[in-house]
C-alpha cells in the first residue's frame, strides 16, 4: 500500500496517496471496510496457561484469548490512559481454575473480582480499560458462555 510522502522525499501526489487510503480502508459507501484492518483486533492466543501468564500490551493484541489449564497468577501490561483489552477465559482440562489478578493496578465494580465460572469447557469475558494511565478498571462482559 502506498504510504503518505516525506517533505521533499517521496514522489507522487497527495490525491493518489488519500484516494488509494480510503479505497482500502472504505467500502463504496463510505463506511469503514471490515476486511481493512481498521476495526480488527490482533489475538493473543494461549493454548495453556500454567501457573502464570503474562498479557501483552494492548499495542501488540488487544484479546487474549486463554485456556485455563491451572489456577494462574495474571501480570498485566503497563496502563496506559486510552488503551483497553479484553480477555477470553476458558476452563480447561479438569476445570475449577481460578485467576490471582494483579491487585495493585485493577480496580473492579464493588472493589471485588468477579467469580469465575469454573465447569469445564466454561468461557468468561473480562475486559479492561485505563482513563488515568495507572489503573486497570476491569469490569464482566459475559459469564458462562454457550
Amino acid at each position: 500500500m502506498t504510504v503518505l510522502p516525506t517533505v521533499g522525499g517521496d514522489s507522487g501526489t497527495w490525491g493518489t496517496i488519500l484516494n488509494d487510503y480510503l479505497q482500502t480502508e472504505h467500502s463504496a459507501t463510505g463506511t469503514h471496510g471490515l476486511s481493512s484492518g481498521l476495526v480488527t483486533d490482533v489475538v493473543n492466543t494461549v493454548a495453556a496457561s500454567g501457573a502464570t501468564e503474562t498479557i501483552p500490551a494492548p499495542t501488540t493484541a488487544g484479546i487474549s484469548d486463554v485456556t485455563l489449564t491451572a489456577s494462574c497468577t495474571f501480570t498485566f501490561p503497563t496502563a496506559v490512559a486510552g488503551q483497553s483489552f479484553t480477555l477470553v477465559l476458558r476452563q480447561g482440562g479438569t476445570g475449577s481454575y481460578t485467576i490471582t489478578w494483579p491487585a495493585s493496578i485493577v480496580k473492579w465494580d464493588g472493589g471485588s473480582a468477579p467469580t469465575l465460572t469454573t465447569t469445564v469447557g466454561a468461557v468468561d469475558i473480562i475486559s479492561f480499560f485505563c482513563s488515568d494511565g495507572t489503573n486497570w478498571f476491569g469490569f464482566v462482559s459475559g459469564q458462562d458462555m454457550k
